[in-house]
């Protein structure tokens, strides 16, 4: 992966709804990290995708769509996940962010409220995300990585996500490592991009 590349920054303002493009290489643990911490990892991604939320009550994703993979020569998966290679994700926290788990599911797209204070989880802190993948909603702490994927639930309803009241941004991102296990990382063999529209209220 490449570390260091410039996050895209997307004002939403009303009920307005956006595109952004979100690379499998999207490393969601690289929010707000200087060269010194991502270089603490190894094979880190690229930065997370950034969407300003400041003022905003609920998020929905109205469309999330196209095909990323894992490996050299993996079958892409859905922006929702897959078990096809890679059983399930482990991956442990970093940077103040939270680990991300799934019992049957990997390279999910998630996210990350953040306000004007860096997250500061404690590094052993884990956020099992199996339930939150059919969730009706969510409501997380800032800080705290929430389950995107395709943006609905299994029958297709819209996965509502209300804002922390302090978020000021979103960031959007994959939870990653070597095997879905471990420390964050082995973003450079990521490949494909998802198409994520958001509606913000």
């Amino acid at each position: 992966g490449v570390a260091g590349a410039a996050a895209a920054v997307i004002v939403l303002t009303g009920s307005d709804t956006v595109d952004v493009k979100v690379p499998a290489t999207a490393d969601i643990y690289l929010v707000g990290a200087d060269d010194e911490l991502t270089a603490q990892l190894s094979d880190p991604g690229t930065e997370p995708i950034k969407i300003d939320v400041d003022g905003a009550s609920t998020i929905r994703f109205t469309s999330v769509e196209g095909d990323v993979a894992a490996c050299d020569g993996c079958a892409p998966g859905s922006p929702d996940g897959s078990n096809e290679v890679f059983a399930s994700t482990a991956v442990t926290g970093f940077n103040g962010i939270p680990g991300v788990t799934h019992a049957d599911r990997a390279l999910f797209v998630v996210g990350v409220f953040v306000g004007e204070d860096q997250p500061a989880f404690p590094s052993d802190a884990v956020e099992d995300l199996t339930e939150e993948s059919d969730a009706a909603s969510q409501s997380p702490y800032l800080g705290e990585p929430i389950f995107i994927g395709d943006g609905e639930t299994d029958d297709g309803t819209l996965q509502e996500i209300e804002v922390p009241s302090d978020a000021t941004a979103l960031y959007i991102g994959f939870a990653d490592g070597y095997g879905f296990v471990g420390a964050p990382g082995a973003y450079g063999d990521n490949s494909g991009t998802v198409s994520v529209e958001v509606e913000i209220d």
